[in-house]
């Protein structure tokens, strides 16, 4: 963690695409490291979706995209997902 978290970074796990394994290694780490928080459970309301929005479209936030695949192409998005080697969101368009 050292090598990517700034001096004040903290690492907050979520179970995202790559499964509570991940959640529970980042929770033991965290017992032997201050970076590390405890799980937490977002409570989102309209406000914060709103706001959410507004900083989407006022650029002040991007999310992180590795990779647009077509609705065809949903097995290789999943592929992507399982190999463990996206560095982003995988979207799937559906249009």
């Amino acid at each position: 963690m050292k090598r990517v978290l700034t001096p004040t970074g903290r690492l907050v796990p979520n179970s995202g695409h790559g499964g509570m394994i991940h959640v529970i290694a980042a929770m033991l780490h965290g017992m032997f490291s201050k970076k590390v928080t405890g799980m937490r459970i977002a409570k989102l309301n309209r406000e914060d979706f709103e706001l959410l929005a507004e900083l989407l479209q006022n650029g002040d936030i991007k999310p992180i995209i590795d990779e647009v695949f077509p609705l065809e192409e949903t097995a290789r998005a999943i592929d992507a997902l399982n190999r463990g080697d996206v560095r982003g969101k995988v979207v799937v368009a559906v249009r």
